[in-house]
């Protein structure tokens, strides 16, 4: 009598564990992730340091080469650093997306399965 009703508990159970792992526990853990990455390129750089020494000369060479070669060396490194976070974050986006929608590409090509008149991910009917 039990036993059926412990089944069915622990498939729903484990339903709804699966989901809050895939997507609750997994979008924290990719952004810690980027974070981490970010946190490493940004001691090589210092984006916010750079920004504002950038009319400073560069190791404190106050000659005239000195002034001359930090301002663009600086904005080459703002830019460069801009680009990187940038590729960087797109690129998460981009693979959490998905990542997140394998579930529901494995639940939608399941119900094709099952149910074969249906053509969910069929893409002749999208024109692709």
């Amino acid at each position: 009598m039990y036993l059926p009703v412990f089944i069915i508990q622990s498939f729903f159970l484990r339903f709804f564990l699966f989901f809050k792992h895939w997507y609750y526990d997994g979008f924290f853990f990719s952004i810690r992730k980027i974070i981490s990455i970010l946190t490493f390129f940004d001691s090589f750089f210092a984006l916010k340091i750079t920004a504002l020494n950038l009319f400073q000369p560069l190791f404190q060479d106050y000659s005239i080469i000195g002034r001359l070669i930090s301002f663009p060396f600086r904005i080459i490194l703002l830019f460069s650093g801009f680009l990187l976070y940038i590729t960087i974050i797109s690129c998460a986006i981009f693979l959490f997306l998905l990542w997140s929608s394998f579930p529901l590409l494995i639940i939608l090509k399941s119900l094709e399965i099952i149910f074969p008149t249906l053509n969910i991910l069929n893409l002749e009917n999208y024109g692709i």
